[in-house]
């Protein structure tokens, strides 16, 4: 696999490690993000088609990252896909009704896509992209619904800078190994991140 290839004292490695790492640290963030819809019994502004989107983008990183024999990858994507399984769990408990038509539309779509990823090859590559590019669309929606309802709700602080952490890393891991559209694709998350926060602080807890 290409991290193992490139294993040494140089910013390959450490960059790959740094995404390891605060990978690991990411889902420590989606921990977090679970244990205070659970413990409060509500998911109040937490954006379900942004969860969705970002569980089966996981996913889709699993698959990518087998494919392509990135350790790195498959670990993350499978960890973080894990992870995600909690908060759409609770978000179906207590905010199912809620969830609209267009959010289960949307959620066979995801399905769909994940499927063909894994069953076809020379769309596989094409679908990865759209799963991230979907992501940072997506990813807006978080911030909206903090501002359509005014609050922060049950948004965890820690999810989001742990993401952003995260997220850095890969910036930094893509740049090095050359592959640009990760990068601005990693780019375009901490743009968002960020402005999610700056919304985040703008709004006090429902």
């Amino acid at each position: 696999m290409k991290e193992i290839q490139e294993f040494g004292l140089n910013q390959a490695t450490l960059s790959s490690l740094g995404v390891m790492i605060f990978g690991i640290i990411g889902a420590y963030g989606q921990w977090k993000q679970a244990r205070l819809i659970w413990g409060s019994r509500s998911a109040y502004s937490v954006s379900t088609r942004w969860t969705l989107t970002f569980l089966f983008m996981f996913l889709a990183y699993l698959v990518q990252g087998l494919h392509t024999e990135s350790a790195i990858m498959s670990i993350q994507g499978g960890l973080r896909a894990v992870f995600y399984l909690p908060i759409v769990g609770g978000i179906l408990a207590f905010e199912f009704s809620k969830i609209s038509r267009r959010d289960f539309t949307f959620f066979a779509v995801l399905v769909a896509g994940i499927v063909a990823m894994i069953f076809t090859h020379e769309w596989k590559n094409l679908i990865f992209q759209l799963f991230g590019y979907l992501g940072v669309v997506m990813a807006l929606d978080q911030p909206y619904q903090i501002w359509k309802n005014k609050s922060r709700g049950k948004v965890s602080m820690t999810m989001l800078i742990t993401f952003t952490s995260a997220v850095v890393f890969w910036t930094w891991y893509a740049w090095i190994f050359g592959d640009m559209r990760l990068f601005w694709l990693s780019l375009s998350f901490v743009l968002v991140y960020l402005f999610t926060i700056v919304v985040w602080r703008r709004y006090r807890r429902g």
